[in-house]
């Protein structure tokens, strides 16, 4: 297998399990680079983060994009519904557990870990606009809404993890 194509496609290329071409512009290949991006960001917090627990659902996680992904271009393959959503619903809840409760805004810079988490958390709420926008799937909408509050628990365990002290904004 080549890293590469070999082929100039004049702006189009191919989804999954589909002969039709689509231009490289269009809304679904968008949001599957956004999901690649986010998987990307979360192989990298993966390997900034000291918490076992917090890198054991990062890989998880990266799992899980791959799904997405595949469920983004066609595939018929087991998909993301309900039943995702609501197990990220109660890790947040269990997750959330440990920690002080927020009530302001809280600066994303504390560990390098937890801020590696922060920037996956934006990047998943854009996956949600992009794949909002491209499929109109509440499913998958409603995973990536959650999958971001989820992120930023999993942000707030690692730094406290690691010791650090979360900062509220006072703006």
């Amino acid at each position: 297998m080549k890293d590469y194509s070999q082929k100039h496609e004049h702006g189009k290329t191919g989804l999954l399990g589909s002969a039709e071409k689509v231009e490289k512009t269009d809304a679904r290949i968008a949001a599957l680079g956004d999901i690649d991006e986010l998987n990307s960001f979360l192989g990298l917090a993966e390997t900034l983060c000291k918490s076992g627990e917090v890198k054991n659902e990062l890989r998880r996680l990266q799992g899980e994009m791959f799904r997405a992904g595949a469920q983004m271009a066609g595939s018929e393959g087991k998909k993301i519904g309900e039943e995702g959503v609501k197990g990220l619903e109660g890790k947040i809840t269990g997750g959330s557990a440990g920690l002080g409760k927020v009530s302001r805004f809280i600066y994303p810079s504390v560990s390098a870990g937890g801020a590696a988490l922060h920037v996956c958390r934006s990047i998943a709420r854009r996956a949600e606009r992009s794949v909002l926008r491209a499929s109109g799937s509440e499913e998958l909408n409603a995973y990536f809404n959650r999958l971001s509050d989820y992120l930023f628990v999993l942000a707030r365990i690692e730094n406290k993890f690691c010791g650090e002290k979360e900062e509220e904004w006072k703006g």
